[in-house]
């Protein structure tokens, strides 16, 4: 018999995602229909639990064909009830990751089991597993050439809302179904990990064999290792690091030739001839037996290299081995490796000695600013190094766990397949930028810190990351030219990472564009054919290429940049800046871990860009505006702290804005044009109290005018003080 289990996995946020899980499980099990899966993605309906009582209630036979069908620990009798049962008692226990389960179970060719039996088969298997407790759907699918059954069920106990079974539930399922063998005399797997006799369970791995009459080879009682007790209780678990019985059962053979060797030549010949080997790994050594290998110190204590070495001196390789081109093979293939994880190395070292010579090299003033973007550059461009050589290094690490008979079937080739570093340009010496040109011929895409170049064609030609260039098509010279020359410009010189071919294609590419070119080791990269590209004599030189001349602000990457940036600037509020001697706009930032305020980082990044300083003039004078209107209406005295005061907490940022800008002279000129304007006022008002007077005295008596003046001119005197309108909502009054 053969078991599968497959975990179905909550998602957090997505409460409908464990519906249509429990519902499309179920229905499957009921209803055997591969397709109402699909249908529970696509459309989110009810699939699985229905599937099983649709085959068997309507006579439907999609895809395969439920047979028996039955239900544990479930009071509702219809499919419907059940799902929400399930789905009730699954969402009442949100702190379990994975709340179902769906486990089959598989008889061998030839062998069906009676209803009964497979309502036992299911028990055995729940109660095993530790979910005899818990909700579970079950359907025996009897239309394919082997009868199999699927069951759905949760792992959260209906009685305590817990998480039910244990950590190792696949093993827990082995051991049941070595139970279901023994109960039910099915034949076990040639390779099953467990095997049960009287309702205990034992380690199958563990047992070895004895001689036997008549070609029976009875176990030895004592190599076995008892698992599960007949009561079901768990003694001990499996020792998954056990030593395989047969190389058990070649340790007298071992310690024998160890005992009539006098030297290392005849211990390797006395164990190829039992079919053995002993090789040093690493500080210690391996006994291998066809496919299987253990340290040596686990067979027995004195096998172990240091005190082989004490006996016979240092360690000397057996000339036969286990199989010479074989194990030659396996070096080359560690070999190409090793190479492929150096080169990654050197790639991520050559980035970050670059990124540590910028900061090195920024003025003091922008250095942290500056420097973090230099980081973010830095970890990107990383990050697409090491997936550049990712893919290459894991088709290498696949190739590693070949087998010596896949091998020979593959005709012993006596080398792996090569498999070419990613095709790497970076900069020879760390140095800052220089103007650069992009590649005229080729169309770019920016994302982030990377822009992709293609051609005509759609082809992905290259990637530029600012501090190294990855040519994606090593073999198309057009590609090869247009990385060469943006990086020759940017750089200078050019240090150059792949494979030889690459290198080869460079160095000849190089030498006819006339540029400086280095290899992974710092050496100058010279053609290894010089006189091809040699001119004859009396020819005229080449003439350079010409591109036209593109300037670093005209830079995709830079342009994608600003165009967010502008965005982000005006959601900000008011940006807070100085101004400079030369007349523009400094944003002025600090570095702050509880508000990081990553907009106005890039603005100080990009302070002399001209769009930038448009922005930033325009919401100076709507800053310089607004708050000049404001100072004119209340009667806030007009020094540092007051005015700012005035402005503090508001949404928009303008307090601190206003901070930086007070000494600036355009904020000096803006409040003598608010002082002007209160005279102006102040005048005005004066203006008409003298004319109310002037009006007055020619119809009131004297001493009734003389008492009318007292009175105004007190309630002028305090007049300043009392503002004449409410404050207006987002104003000083805020």
């Amino acid at each position: 018999m053969i078991v599968k289990l497959i975990k179905i996995a909550r998602q957090p946020g997505l409460p409908t995602k464990l519906r249509d899980d429990v519902y499309a499980l179920t229905r499957y099990v009921v209803d055997a229909d591969p397709w109402a899966l699909a249908i529970a993605d696509k459309d989110r309906v009810r699939s699985l639990s229905e599937y099983l009582h649709h085959a068997a209630e309507l006579g439907v036979e999609p895809g395969e064909k439920a047979g028996h069908v039955g239900a544990r620990n479930l009071i509702t009798g219809t499919l419907r009830e059940q799902q929400i049962e399930m789905l009730a008692t699954a969402s009442a226990a949100p702190r379990v990751e994975y709340p179902m389960v769906h486990i089959i179970v598989s008889w061998r060719s030839g062998e069906v089991p009676t209803t009964e039996q497979v309502d036992e088969a299911v028990d055995i298997l729940l109660e095993t597993a530790g979910l005899d407790r818990c909700a579970a759907i079950y359907a025996e699918h009897v239309n394919t050439e082997t009868r199999h059954v699927h069951i759905a069920a949760l792992r959260i106990d209906k009685a305590t809302g817990a998480a039910a079974g244990s950590e190792w539930l696949v093993d827990d399922l082995h051991q049941a179904i070595a139970l279901v063998e023994e109960r039910q005399g099915w034949s076990p797997e040639p390779n099953a990990l467990y095997y049960a006799r009287g309702g205990a369970v034992f380690d199958a791995k563990a047992r070895r064999w004895s001689a036997g009459q008549d070609g029976v080879e009875p176990p030895i009682l004592d190599s076995e290792v008892m698992i599960r007790d007949p009561s079901g209780r768990r003694v001990r678990t499996r020792d998954r690091n056990a030593i395989a019985p047969a190389m058990l059962d070649q340790r007298d053979n071992i310690l024998g030739a160890l005992s009539a060797s006098a030297s290392w030549e005849e211990f390797h010949c006395r164990l190829y001839a039992a079919g053995l080997s002993y090789e040093k790994r690493g500080s210690g050594a391996r006994i291998h037996l066809g496919e299987q290998s253990e340290k040596a110190s686990r067979i027995a204590r004195e096998l172990s290299l240091t005190p082989l070495e004490k006996r016979w001196g240092a360690f000397v390789s057996s000339e036969r081995g286990r199989n010479g081109p074989f194990e030659a093979y396996r070096v080359a293939h560690k070999a190409q490796l090793a190479r492929l994880r150096a080169d990654r190395r050197a790639a991520v070292a050559s980035i970050r000695d670059w990124a540590e010579a910028m900061i090195k090299d920024l003025p003091r003033r922008s250095v942290t600013a500056v420097a973090e973007a230099v980081r973010g550059e830095r970890d990107a461009a990383i990050r697409q190094v090491d997936e550049a050589f990712r893919a290459a290094i894991r088709s290498c690490t696949d190739a590693r766990f070949i087998k010596l008979e896949e091998w020979k079937k593959a005709g012993a080739p006596p080398f792996p397949p090569e498999i070419a570093s990613p095709a790497i340009l970076l900069p020879s010496s760390p140095s800052r930028e220089a103007d650069w040109r992009a590649p005229a011929s080729l169309r770019p895409e920016t994302e982030k810190w990377q822009t992709r170049y293609y051609d005509a064609e759609d082809r992905l030609m290259l990637t530029d990351h600012g501090s190294i260039i990855i040519v994606h098509q090593p073999d198309i010279v057009d590609a090869v030219d247009a990385a060469l020359l943006m990086a020759a410009e940017r750089w200078g010189s050019i240090r150059v990472r792949g494979s030889d071919a690459f290198l080869q294609k460079c160095a000849e590419r190089g030498a006819e564009l006339g540029l400086s070119l280095v290899g992974p080791d710092g050496q100058p990269l010279v053609s290894a054919s010089p006189a091809e590209s040699r001119p004859e004599i009396g020819a005229e030189p080449d003439q350079p290429v010409e591109m036209p001349f593109v300037s670093h602000t005209e830079d995709p990457v830079r342009k994608a940049t600003i165009r967010q940036l502008m965005s982000d600037l005006d959601d900000f509020g008011y940006v807070p800046v100085r101004r400079l001697a030369d007349g523009n706009l400094e944003v002025e930032y600090e570095e702050d871990q509880f508000d990081p305020q990553p907009a106005l980082h890039m603005a100080a990044l990009f302070n002399e860009d001209e769009d930038i300083q448009a922005l930033l003039r325009r919401q100076r004078e709507a800053m310089l505006d607004f708050v000049e209107r404001e100072l004119c209406v209340w009667p806030v005295a007009l020094v540092k702290d007051d005015v700012v005061k005035s402005f503090s907490g508001r949404k928009d940022r303008l307090g601190r804005a206003v901070f930086l800008a007070f000494d600036d002279p355009d904020f000096a000129m803006m409040l003598r044009r608010v002082e002007q304007a209160r005279r102006e006022r102040e005048r005005e008002r004066e203006h008409e109290r003298r004319a109310t007077r002037d009006a007055r005295r020619q119809f009131w008596p004297a001493a009734q005018f003389e008492q009318q003046r007292d009175r105004s001119d007190r309630f002028a005197a305090i007049e300043p003080e009392m503002p004449t309108l409410p404050p207006v909502r987002g104003g000083i009054g805020d």
